[in-house]
């Protein structure tokens, strides 16, 4: 996206960007000396980010997300961040956040596996929709989930659903997910088994 090639590095102050009404077939990396960067969209269902990158097409998970942020002192707001590659092709990550101090509000995030890649740094979600089958909130990050409405989705046969996948491998390490006051919702009657987590490393969720 040009406007973030454009936006001043290592910036103290916040840098707004305005995202209109689209869907925009991109992927958008902010580095990590693009800091205080402020995405600003029309909706949910106005501004999409959308791509199709995935683990089943031969891209390590990392590499599969729509958008991949580093930059510390994001925020996004009334963004639709989206992977289309679907459940047959395994890892599809619509959002990745590897920095401290992001924020995102009002947002939705749409796949299927490891949607949400909270890799790692301190992360806070308001009032997001988040849309998955299986470990579709996953990473090592601090991460609080607040007021947030978890769509489950129906996974491929034989898979069953796990929400959350906390890959924390150091028992001494404050890393963990916190669901708070957030509402988890069938998308399809007939998903299936579902479970709140599953341990990769060392569970704290």
């Amino acid at each position: 996206m040009s406007a973030v090639f454009a936006s001043p590095n290592n910036s103290i102050a916040p840098y707004y960007i305005q995202i209109k009404q689209g869907i925009y077939e991109e992927y958008v990396q902010i580095d990590s000396w693009k800091t205080n960067i402020i995405f600003i969209g029309d909706g949910i269902d106005k501004t999409i980010i959308s791509g199709n990158k995935s683990y089943g097409g031969g891209i390590g998970t990392y590499y599969t997300a729509t958008v991949g942020v580093d930059g510390e002192g994001f925020m996004a707001q009334d963004i639709n961040f989206r992977n289309t590659a679907g459940p047959a092709n395994y890892q599809a990550v619509a959002l990745r956040v590897s920095a401290d101090f992001c924020t995102f509000y009002r947002c939705q995030f749409d796949s299927f596996q490891d949607t949400v890649y909270a890799h790692c740094g301190k992360q806070f979600y308001r009032e997001c929709t988040i849309l998955g089958s299986i470990d579709f909130i996953c990473g090592d990050a601090i991460a609080v989930f607040q007021d947030c409405l978890i769509e489950v989705r129906k996974p491929l046969k034989g898979e069953y659903i796990v929400i959350t996948a906390q890959q924390r491998n150091d028992k001494t390490k404050p890393t963990g997910f916190v669901l708070q006051n957030c509402t988890v919702r069938l998308a399809t009657p007939d998903a299936g088994d579902r479970y709140v987590g599953k341990s990769k490393r060392m569970d704290r969720i």
